[in-house]
């Protein structure tokens, strides 16, 4: 795949998707994710693929709906995190520390890969 994009608008609507487990087993499991400090955790870790799949989500659309090509800033990656952050202290509030350390690796992964993907 060199340098190939995937299309949009499929791949905007499948990280919707997952952005509506994550928060849907967030919320499920609210009592379980809350009642040990791994569990905790694995609460911040689900947190941490909501931003993931939030920000391909809020990439795709803007990618889809924009003339210009514009990369994705700052400005999209903080509330993308704001988001998982709220869910995250809706499980538990020591959650949100978990979710800031595995949102800040994904958040390098995802830099990574577009780089990767967008240097030719």
């Amino acid at each position: 795949m060199s340098g190939q994009q995937p299309p949009a608008v499929p791949s905007a609507i499948a990280s919707l998707l997952c952005c509506c487990i994550a928060f849907g087993s967030l919320q499920v499991y609210k009592d379980e994710l809350a009642g040990s400090r791994l569990m905790r955790v694995a609460g911040g870790a689900i947190s941490a693929f909501l931003f993931f799949f939030l920000i391909i989500f809020v990439s795709n659309v803007l990618d889809s709906f924009s003339r210009d090509k514009v990369g994705t800033g700052w400005l999209v990656v903080i509330p993308c995190l704001l988001v998982a952050e709220a869910a995250a202290v809706s499980v538990d509030p020591a959650c949100v520390y978990s979710c800031f350390g595995a949102s800040l690796l994904l958040l390098w992964y995802l830099s990574k890969v577009s780089a990767h993907i967008h240097k030719a």
